[in-house]
């Protein structure tokens, strides 16, 4: 389970440094809303197999976010 009570240094970085940075985040809403879903699925899966989460889930979702903007623009 996710212990939302005891966030680190690293995840609070994370969320508000790492994840919202213009250069990788998409600019459009449908983009950026699908950006979050993806972080936020990956974060989940790559927590269950003992994977670095953080990391993982950042890279997957700009690499989705960018794969589906030049799809969907």
């Amino acid at each position: 389970a996710i212990d939302f009570c005891n966030l680190s240094s690293a995840a609070l970085f994370f969320l508000s440094v790492m994840l919202i940075e213009p250069k990788t985040s998409p600019f459009n809403i449908k983009l950026g809303l699908i950006y979050g879903l993806i972080v936020g699925v990956g974060y989940i899966l790559f927590s269950q197999v003992n994977l670095d989460p953080l990391i993982l889930s950042l890279l997957i979702g700009n690499l989705g976010a960018r794969l589906l903007g030049k799809i969907l623009v």
